[in-house]
């Protein structure tokens, strides 16, 4: 909602949202980032301390000397693109710190090399911390998070066809945009060189160029491995409230257990892709992704020698003990494959 920050010193500081649009309930970070909302940054900036911004940028690889003033979270210092990319280039890497260089050999005409950069690395943000802020990043062209506002880059979503993490900025003269995965980054700045006001149509720019450039070339989709300690928990998008789905996720939690005592582990693949998850729940009247259940249990299941009558009593188990709606999907699966 609008706030307004009072100081110790009497004085006060009033960031807006851009257009003024404020959610007036609680969001989640992801949807913060999504949206680019202002006062979700200064409060978390303040809360943390002014300083932490300061000393985790300079950590990160930014060399220009930063003020620990409310306002550093919305931008207000300048950086240079190389600065800006040195940060970037860190969550890129997964947290690790990294030389940037525009050379990085050079060799005479018989191919003898006459000069290679040393390329180092030094691991400066916690890797489980760096892969969830990643995985946050891609809010901004997700159309989960469109609720009392739209992400930032939604308008050129239906071009993207790998995954990135992307987060915007804009001020009133000017205009970025900074995208990567594990084997790009890239930076687009757009602006007047008097500092004009820019128009509305003019925040297009940036992200086209990003786009269009980053899907011609011929990049291998890869994205980061999930570490062995996150876990995806589907919670609703914008406000982080627990949904069907959550719950649902958390009866396939306890099959899981229950399944890893057997001397096989037929869903071993499934804790690492919360998207299979996801879609188990799709058909169990929540709205999902359209996989469907039953196919799931036959393809993967019986391919791995799990009996699915064994595999369907814990279902319907589990779930008519938790409220979750699996009893006609596991029936009807029993009664196409007898066991």
């Amino acid at each position: 909602e609008p706030t307004t920050f009072m100081f110790s010193t009497n004085q006060s500081y009033s960031p807006a949202n851009y257009n003024d649009k404020y959610a007036n309930k609680n969001i989640t970070m992801a949807a913060a980032l999504a949206y680019s909302d202002n006062i979700y940054a200064v409060k978390t900036h303040l809360f943390l301390g002014e300083e932490v911004l300061v000393n985790t940028a300079n950590r990160m690889g930014i060399r220009e000397e930063l003020e620990p003033l409310p306002s550093l979270a919305l931008g207000t210092s300048e950086l240079s693109m190389i600065d800006f990319a040195r940060g970037y280039t860190t969550l890129a890497s997964g947290g690790y710190k990294r030389d940037i260089t525009f050379i990085e050999r050079v060799e005479d005409m018989n191919g003898n090399v006459l000069y290679k950069k040393d390329i180092s690395k030094e691991l400066v943000l916690n890797e489980s911390y760096t892969y969830i802020l990643n995985e946050m990043m891609t809010s901004t062209y997700n159309s989960s998070f469109i609720d009392y506002n739209t992400p930032t880059v939604m308008s050129v979503a239906s071009k993207i066809s790998n995954k990135y993490a992307i987060k915007t900025g804009s001020s009133g003269t000017d205009c970025w945009m900074v995208g990567y995965n594990p084997n790009i980054l890239m930076l687009v700045w757009n602006g007047y060189d008097d500092n004009s006001e820019l128009e509305v149509k003019d925040g297009a720019i940036s992200k086209n160029i990003w786009v269009d450039t980053v899907e011609s070339l011929n990049i291998e989709k890869e994205w980061y491995t999930t570490p062995d300690n996150v876990v995806g928990i589907p919670l609703d998008a914008v406000t982080g409230e627990i949904t069907d789905k959550a719950e649902c996720l958390r009866i396939i939690d306890k099959i899981d257990k229950i399944v890893n005592t057997l001397p096989f582990s037929p869903t071993q693949h499934m804790k690492r892709n919360t998207s299979i998850y996801a879609g188990i729940c799709s058909d169990l009247n929540v709205p999902g992704t359209g996989f469907k259940v039953k196919d799931f249990h036959i393809d993967t299941l019986l391919n791995r020698n799990m009996p699915l009558k064994e595999w369907g009593i814990y279902w319907l188990k589990l779930s008519s003990a938790n409220g979750c709606n699996a009893a006609d999907q596991i029936l009807a699966i029993l009664s196409e494959h007898k066991q």
